[in-house]
């Protein structure tokens, strides 16, 4: 047996706002008690009161989560500012909660960290681990080595879906949850072990500009040439505009023998040295493409996450669903930030869902391959009972 539930809020009382979500979790749970959370909301709550509440009326319940940008849900749709709360309950499938801190100076460490964390409280299902939900600080996620850590710990390619934590414009911190914690600087997992079916899709939103060129000399995020240009070079003949233009344009990565892509996008140039910084690392033998980001690609790439999903899911009907969005495609949407809710509500019909407008996603390009940073990406993770 695996169940899902997910209930949300509007209300700005940290009480009310709980006692409405768990009113709604309890018309599909009753009174059982799950054995794992996620919580996501805006920065302009109570996020303390919040997390106690829930813990008092849920007791034993993992939980983890993060602060975002806006949240999405099979209940209320989308919203700028409201409560999320997914639960799960199994009577298989085992699901536990870990945390790496001090991410920034230490992100390998702070990766083995949380994998051991939630690895060491497995037990019937103890070396059945099938993949983990993760949320992160966003300040350098594209140049963590969050992933290589809890690979050291779970396996190479492990599979790794989540996003990082996100705020509105005008805060100024994102944070992450921890069972009673309220952190920064961290990341936290929920890890899944024992008869449990999944399936993923990340999708960047681009529409290119120019053909694939390849990446001849670069270390991690900073590419110096490409094909026989200097980086710096080769963006101002490619765009035709000045390097203070970049940062609004959108790059999508191709790793050798993959179909896929992962989205970066410009964070700095050195006219000195013709080289350019890109928001996340780069792996040997790639290419890169020059695009940009509208309405149109936004729309398309939530479809086919969904879609492409859908189709690789190996069970026959998923018990939940979470969704990943970068908080640039919500900016791309302008007010029309509803309509990938709408979508998801269209692919998903009544499996309950929910998600967030993140600052970064982490996800495979391809099953069996290691996870990557994405940025302007819809992700789509399916779970059920296998």
């Amino acid at each position: 047996m695996f169940k899902t539930a997910v209930g949300q809020s509007e209300n700005p009382s940290a009480k009310e706002a709980v006692q409405e979500i768990l009113m709604q979790i309890q018309t599909s749970i009753g009174d059982t008690i799950p054995k794992a959370g996620i919580l996501l909301c805006t920065t302009n709550f109570d996020h303390s009161q919040i997390i106690t509440y829930i813990r008092k009326a849920l007791p034993g319940m993992e939980l983890v989560g993060c602060t975002s940008d806006g949240e999405m849900s099979s209940v209320n749709g989308f919203c700028d500012h409201s409560v999320v709360l997914m639960v799960f309950v199994s009577d298989m499938i085992e699901i536990h909660a870990g945390v790496g801190r001090d991410l920034h100076a230490h992100s390998r460490e702070a990766g083995m960290e949380a994998a051991r964390s939630a690895y060491s409280r497995m037990k019937q299902q103890r070396g059945n681990e099938r993949f983990a939900i993760i949320f992160s600080d966003p300040t350098d996620i594209g140049a963590s080595d969050v992933d290589f850590g809890i690979a050291a710990q779970l396996g190479e390619a492990f599979p790794l879906i989540g996003a990082a934590a996100a705020e509105h414009p005008k805060q100024r911190t994102a944070y992450q949850f921890y069972n009673d914690e309220i952190l920064t600087d961290s990341a936290v997992i929920l890890l899944f072990a024992g008869p449990v079916c999944f399936s993923f899709q990340a999708q960047g939103g681009y529409a290119p500009l120019a053909a694939k060129a390849k990446i001849t000399s670069f270390a991690r995020y900073v590419l110096y040439r490409i094909e026989n240009d200097h980086a710096l070079a080769f963006f101002e003949r490619t765009v035709g505009e000045g390097y203070s233009q970049f940062m609004t344009y959108c790059c999508a990565i191709f790793e050798e023998g993959l179909k896929g892509f992962c989205l970066r996008r410009v964070n700095s140039v050195d006219p000195k040295l013709g080289s350019i910084s890109l928001n996340g690392s780069v792996a040997d033998d790639a290419w890169i493409q020059i695009g940009v980001t509208d309405k149109t690609s936004v729309i398309a790439s939530c479809n086919s996450s969904l879609r492409d999903a859908i189709e690789a899911y190996p069970g026959t009907k998923p018990a939940a669903a979470l969704v990943f969005s970068s908080a640039r495609r919500k900016t791309v949407l302008e007010g029309e930030t509803v309509h990938e809710t709408e979508i998801v509500h269209e692919y998903l019909n009544d499996i309950p869902f929910a998600g967030f407008y993140s600052f970064g996603e982490l996800c495979p390009i391809e099953k069996g391959t290691v996870p990557r940073f994405h940025d302007t990406t819809f992700v789509t993770l399916l779970i059920g009972e296998a």
